[in-house]
């Protein structure tokens, strides 16, 4: 190989080495200032309520360190932050490598930032440190940022779209949004009829059905259709305000409470509706006539989820961070857990009870070792309300005591009730006429089941002491509420029976042995 073919490979391996370090962008713009060349990004576009970002790279190519300033121009509604705004770049190494400092740029807009078609300057300021010389550059880029409310296009046109055809002064902002506001008062007026039809014929469907008439509350379906009326007009307002040109604060304002109304009016249409839903399944668990104990479950977690969902909707449309809030009540909640052991263990006790059905309104049941019988009259997610069954007094238990103790209930299947009666008669008494004479009263009360099916009356020998000999006469009675009143009417009867017969009822009997003493004879 020649000198001429060795120098032309040279020259082509230095340049492929200056290409392969020399920075470039594919949509930069760069300028070089003395011995600083810097490359900004593109222009941006954005909308908003959003974040965009612009790069810069800035080099040192000269022989000496150099202090770099940058800043910005001011963009209405946008907020511009820069990663890097004063530093130094040291100079050129003898490797011929330029040092090199990255900036972004952020760039956000507010949520209600009007429109806005131009440009932003950045302006870099240098200052070699070798000699004090200080130069000034600027680079400009376009920016656009296009309202989220009233984009310039809509103004002056009717409902924003279509230009107003009429001559002068008809054509005017003003009479587009006249014309505008009228076209949304005919369309809010025919949507809010068509929903009260629709209303109206799903309530008549359902009004010559007497058991789910109830479950249905026509009163808010019917007026349906003028909060429809209200939320269509309301969003017609707001696009009335485009057209006439409001600025984009009151505009953005506006549009909040009216998202803020809409899902509070969905909320509550989504509550009707669970609400009717609940109302069918508790209806279609029904027993014996009595509600469902899981329908105050169903709708206190069903207004949990949709109060929950309401407010978190909510907090989005006011430009709240659900996440900071959802920490900040996660937080809370764990503290209350700790302070409120017993409130949480009556609450879980109470949905404990409620899908387990161990209890339902209208039984008859005892509580652990007390033996009072009470009726269930409310059973609520803290505490139950019972009845005292033989008289008016009204007791408040907790769920959590229910769950830890035993419960019998006396009438959960049916309201028969087995009664235990015992009579004691003389050891010399007739026992089988006796076990007759009992039964036979016990077949004769109408308020004893004796049609077999339950056990019918019997009596079984019982015990043997000292005074008597105890029979027991065990039969069932129709309704728990008057076995009372039955095993007393049998008591009386069966009194009556045995007294007629002969049959003697012992009184308590002892035997009394006197032991003679002898006396000491007297003194003679």
């Amino acid at each position: 190989m020649d000198m001429r073919s060795t120098g032309a490979a040279m020259a082509i391996l230095a340049l492929l080495l200056l290409v392969a370090f020399v920075p470039f962008s594919d949509t930069s713009d760069a300028d070089t200032s003395g011995d600083i060349t810097w490359f900004v990004s593109g222009g941006i576009e954005m909308k908003s309520n959003q974040t965009g970002n612009i790069s810069i790279s800035i080099y040192n190519n000269g022989a000496d360190a150099v202090h770099v300033r940058v800043t910005h121009s001011d963009i209405e509604d946008v907020s511009i932050s820069m990663s890097k705004t004063d530093f130094e770049l040291k100079p050129k190494d003898s490797s011929n490598f330029s040092d090199r400092i990255d900036i972004t740029v952020t760039l956000k807009t507010s949520k209600y930032a009007s429109s806005y078609d131009g440009s932003l300057t950045f302006t870099m300021t240098t200052v070699d440190m070798a000699t004090g010389t200080s130069l000034t550059a600027q680079q400009t880029v376009p920016a656009k940022i296009h309202s989220a409310y009233a984009d310039g296009d809509g103004m002056g046109k009717i409902m924003g779209y279509v230009s107003n055809p009429l001559p002068d002064p008809y054509s005017s902002p003003l009479a587009s949004a006249l014309i505008t506001l009228v076209i949304w008062i005919l369309i809010s007026a025919v949507i809010s009829s068509l929903t009260r039809i629709l209303c109206n014929y799903a309530v008549d469907a359902v009004s010559g059905m007497s058991a789910k008439k109830k479950l249905i509350d026509t009163s808010s379906f019917r007026k349906t259709w003028k909060y429809i009326f209200g939320i269509v007009m309301m969003y017609g307002l707001e696009n009335t305000m485009v057209v006439l040109g409001v600025d984009d604060n009151v505009i953005g304002t506006f549009s909040d409470v009216t998202d803020i109304i809409t899902v509070l009016f969905i909320a509550m249409t989504i509550w009707h509706i669970f609400t009717t839903v609940a109302n069918v399944i508790a209806y279609k668990f029904t027993e014996d006539g009595e509600e469902s104990s899981l329908k105050p479950l169903c709708l206190l977690i069903g207004r949990l989820f949709i109060i929950m969902g309401t407010l978190i909707v909510i907090m989005v449309i006011s430009g709240i961070d659900p996440a900071s809030i959802a920490l900040a009540l996660g937080l809370a909640v764990t503290g209350i857990s700790f302070g409120a052991k017993t409130v949480i263990t009556q609450f879980l006790s109470g949905i404990q009870i409620m899908i387990n059905r161990i209890i339902r309104t209208g039984d008859k049941i005892k509580v652990g070792a007390d033996p009072t019988t009470l009726i269930v009259k409310d059973i609520g997610i803290m505490t139950t309300r019972c009845k005292n069954w033989s008289n008016e007094e009204i007791f408040y238990i907790p769920n959590s005591s229910i769950a830890d103790a035993k419960v019998v209930n006396i009438t959960k299947d049916n309201v028969y009730y087995k009664v235990y009666d015992y009579y004691g008669i003389d050891h010399n008494a007739d026992i089988n006429r006796a076990r007759e004479i009992m039964v036979e009263v016990a077949y004769g009360d109408v308020g004893v089941v004796a049609d077999g099916s339950f056990s019918k009356p019997d009596v079984r020998f019982s015990t043997v002491n000292n005074n008597e000999i105890s029979l027991r006469l065990a039969y069932t009675v129709v309704d728990h509420e008057d076995y009372g009143v039955i095993s007393a009417r049998i008591r009386e009867q069966i009194f009556k029976r045995f007294k007629e017969e002969g049959i003697d009822i012992p009184y308590p009997q002892y035997e009394i042995r006197a032991i003679p003493v002898e006396k000491d004879p007297p003194d003679t």
